[in-house]
Parts: C-alpha cells; sequence; structure tokens
C-alpha cells in the first residue's frame, strides 16, 4: 500500500510540473530575420502593425530550417515534414511540421494573393506543441517567396 501510494504521489507531481511548464510557454514575435534565412523564405506575423514592423512570430528558409520565439527566446527548428512539393514554391495550400525534439510548430498555411514574382500572401495558424501536447494556436499573415 506505501509503494502504491509513493507512486500516485510521484505521478501527480510530474503531472503537475508537466502542466505547470507547458502552460507558461507562449510563442512570442521577435524583430527582423534570424541568421541564416536569406533568399527564398516565409515570414509571418500576428498583424499588420507587426509585419510592416518586421515584428515576426514565425520565420523559415522554406529548406529545412524555421525559427520562433518561446517566452523570449529564439528557438532553431529542423523540418520534419510537408505536404508542399518538394522544391515548388507555386502558392497551393499546405502544411509543415517542424521541431527540435521538445517544442513542435506547424504551420498550416493558406496562400491568398500573388503580390509579386514569386511571392504570395499567406494567412493561417502556427501550432505549437510542447513535448507533444498542444499549448496555443495562433492565426498569422505574412509572405512566401523568393
Amino acid at each position: 500500500m506505501k509503494r502504491l501510494l509513493a507512486w500516485f504521489c510521484i505521478l501527480l507531481c510530474f503531472s503537475a510540473c508537466r502542466e505547470d511548464h507547458s502552460s507558461s510557454v507562449r510563442l512570442s514575435s521577435f524583430k527582423g530575420f534570424p541568421p541564416g534565412i536569406s533568399g527564398c523564405s516565409c515570414y509571418f506575423s500576428q498583424s499588420d502593425k507587426d509585419f510592416r514592423g518586421e515584428r515576426f512570430i514565425f520565420v523559415t528558409d522554406l529548406d529545412s530550417t524555421a525559427f520562433v520565439s518561446v517566452d523570449g527566446n529564439l528557438i532553431r527548428l529542423k523540418l520534419l515534414r510537408s505536404t508542399r512539393e518538394p522544391n515548388v514554391l507555386d502558392g497551393s495550400e499546405h502544411t509543415d511540421t517542424f521541431s527540435n525534439g521538445v517544442y513542435t510548430v506547424t504551420a498550416e498555411i493558406s496562400p491568398s494573393e500573388n503580390t509579386g514574382d514569386e511571392v504570395w500572401w499567406n494567412t493561417g495558424k502556427l501550432t505549437l506543441y510542447f513535448k507533444d501536447v498542444e499549448i496555443e494556436t495562433l492565426p498569422f499573415l505574412g509572405e512566401c517567396g523568393c
């Protein structure tokens, strides 16, 4: 009985610690483009004002790397999978999933209009996961292009 009670207490503490940490985790915006991002890319903000001020919540090089800021800390993520055709930037809807093993972000991207040569205006939503637990989903707007 004591052993069962001890395991229950351990599980309760583990669950409470995990919930407390995951509930405090939030995406935050960051200024400008992270190092290594140039050329073809996607860059998304929460508002027109943030977009014009180059304050982003998500930036990717369209190849293999993305950046988000979690509670003010810039996090580098690697592409796990994409529903976009490789090496194709055609303005079609797609979902990209990036992760670093702790944080995972899915970007559901819906291009709405072509704004230049190989550049599309997009809307969509970002979903942040902490150790496979969904933390928050935010709408975004921004551009993808070369």
